[in-house]
């Protein structure tokens, strides 16, 4: 069973569900996907309580028969440009300012951009790239910075 103690990401505002991917890391060929779950935030989390808890996860026995990964949730909210250094994490960490445009240039993320950020996000659930999307307020351009950051490893 492999421990990831400590992982610290920055969060555009307005996310509220963790996608959650486990590989089956191979040394001569593609790694595979055996496992993932949408895991939501529960509000508590943003109102400074760290809650400790199981998740279900779906892979090929199914939608959340795969098995359960614990996750400790915690928020700490972050002002932009500001260097932070998290506990057990790799080391300094530069928070990603989230761009939003102004209100009346907001839109709605449509099927179109949807479509085309599957397109480059495969492996991503669609209504995780809906989220972002609708976070980043309909900014395409946006959404893709903050999706690229879910996928580093």
């Amino acid at each position: 069973m492999n421990d990831i103690s400590f992982i610290s990401r920055p969060v555009p505002e307005g996310v509220k569900e963790i996608y959650v991917e486990i590989f089956d890391e191979r040394a001569f060929s593609m790694d595979e996907r055996i496992a993932w779950g949408l895991i939501p935030i529960k509000e508590e989390v943003f109102d400074g309580e760290t809650l400790d808890d199981w998740y279900s996860l779906s892979g090929k026995q199914g939608d959340e028969k795969e098995g359960m990964i614990n996750l400790v949730l915690a928020y700490r909210p972050v002002v932009p440009g500001a260097q932070v250094v998290y506990p057990g994490s790799y080391g300094p960490c530069q928070p990603v300012p989230i761009a939003q445009p102004p209100p009346q240039l907001q839109r709605r993320p449509n099927q179109h951009d949807i479509a085309g950020l599957k397109d480059m996000f495969p492996n991503m659930d669609e209504s995780v790239i809906h989220s972002v999307l609708e976070a980043s307020g309909g900014d395409v351009n946006a959404a893709t910075t903050h999706l690229l950051s879910m996928t580093d490893s």
